[in-house]
């Protein structure tokens, strides 16, 4: 069978380990794998990577996308595409307008001659990695794009895995086109992050690099980290759904196999008390299955890190929800709306049945870019504000600072730290002659 039903207290701990960690507990082993490769490409520029194409016989030897190419783009996609990418493109933007509006800048304390306050900073340069390799994801480029651009960075450059022909998805150049994005690259994987972390001959380094991937990308972001910038760990999809009696077998079924067409290494858990639900969860999953292309990619992803998980109550199931901090989280039950309350670990939340998965991955305008592998315990989505930061100002009127210059010195000598003692004094001095 596709997928197995456990009950929750009687999970053998070495499964309950295997679907709480995931892939995510590869990552130091791949950190080590990876790391040669990273290194050649800082001190090797391109050729690594032209290399790696040329050893595949993949025909590529300029890695930017050429204009021809943005050009017999547009000739190759249904029209059907741009009408879709118009739609999201401009749910995201409403989104994205309305969290900029939320960083205005602020005054923290303004009294007693001290003010101090932050004004909110664009970053300036930005590199977008669009996954592929097994799919075509010009959604994950809008998603990141989007946000960079209504926050105003200065440059966007983007890098993605090209085909045996090396070649991109038109849909992605086209969505690359459309929203501005001249320089976008032909490369993928870890060489693609080390490629913006570090710069080469060809691509620009830039500050921060953001987007989803499998595994092996993850663990680059992390191996370039804190040298370079990155947004959150963005690995393998993952999709929790907890429904109740109420719920609807096929919807709950089609949702939480999404996910797990990406990557065998996606994870798919649903959490329910009724025993009549579950099986019908999983009679439907085998009939859906049978009309879907990616039936072994899901099949393999359920057999990992799958299951359908009996609970004894609502709580329990929130209780394991938050310790399993999913990327994506649904509630299908007869109050969804207060079973969200008290959700506290998740990248996005889906509140009720017609909260479909795929309209969060496309068109609500919600960002699909999420933190995995436990990390939504402390990291949010992508958003306006991952792509900037707050700058501290502050400003001391000669009254504001004599009434503290006592407690700064104070400090400075328990610290023993005479020169900061000394920058208070000084003006103390100055104020008496």
């Amino acid at each position: 069978m596709p997928i197995n039903i456990y009950r929750y207290q009687k999970l053998p701990v070495k499964n309950k380990r295997r679907l709480f960690q995931r892939s995510s507990a590869n990552y130091e082993k791949v950190k080590q794998e990876i790391f040669p490769l990273i290194q050649q490409i800082r001190e090797q520029s391109d050729k690594p990577i032209l290399t790696k194409y040329k050893k595949r016989l993949i025909p590529i030897k300029k890695l930017q996308v050429s204009k021809k190419e943005f050009k017999q783009a547009y000739q190759e996609i249904d029209s059907s595409f741009l009408e879709a990418f118009k739609l999201a493109r401009s749910n995201l933007e409403k989104v994205c307008k309305a969290q900029k509006k939320s960083l205005a800048d602020n005054a923290l304390v303004n009294e007693n001659g001290i003010k101090v306050w932050r004004e909110w900073r664009a970053i300036s340069s930005v590199g977008i990695y669009a996954p592929g390799g097994r799919a075509n994801y010009p959604s994950s480029l809008l998603m990141c794009s989007v946000p960079a651009i209504i926050a105003g960075c200065e440059k966007i450059i983007a890098c993605a895995p090209p085909n045996e022909l090396g070649e991109l998805p038109a849909e992605l150049l086209v969505t690359a086109k459309e929203l501005g994005i001249g320089k976008v690259f032909k490369v993928g994987g870890p060489q693609a992050i080390a490629a913006m972390a570090y710069g080469t001959k060809s691509i620009p380094k830039v500050l921060k690099i953001v987007g989803p991937g499998n595994q092996y990308v993850t663990a680059a972001k992390l191996a370039v980290y804190p040298q370079t910038a990155i947004d959150l760990p963005a690995g393998p999809s993952e999709n929790l759904i907890i429904v109740d009696q109420t719920a609807n077998p096929a919807f709950a079924a089609a949702d939480l196999i999404t996910d797990t067409e990406h990557d065998p290494d996606s994870t798919a858990i649903l959490l329910t008390d009724s025993k009549k639900i579950a099986r019908a969860v999983k009679q439907e999953i085998t009939r859906l299955l049978k009309q879907l292309s990616t039936k072994k990619t899901i099949e393999d992803s359920l057999q990992k890190y799958g299951g359908i998980i009996l609970v004894d109550s609502m709580q329990q199931a929130i209780d394991i929800s938050n310790e399993y901090a999913p990327e994506h989280m649904q509630i299908m039950t007869k109050n969804p709306g207060k079973l969200a309350k008290k959700v506290l670990n998740a990248g996005s939340v889906f509140i009720g049945s017609w909260s479909a998965k795929a309209g969060g991955d496309y068109t609500v305008g919600a960002n699909h870019v999420l933190p995995t592998g436990q990390a939504a315990k402390a990291f949010g989505g992508l958003s306006v504000d991952s792509f900037g930061k707050w700058v501290e100002f502050q400003q001391v009127s000669k009254r504001g600072f004599l009434k503290m210059s006592q407690a700064i010195e104070t400090y400075a000598q328990v610290e023993n730290l005479p020169a900061h003692k000394l920058s208070s004094s000084i003006r103390n001095n100055y104020e008496n002659q």
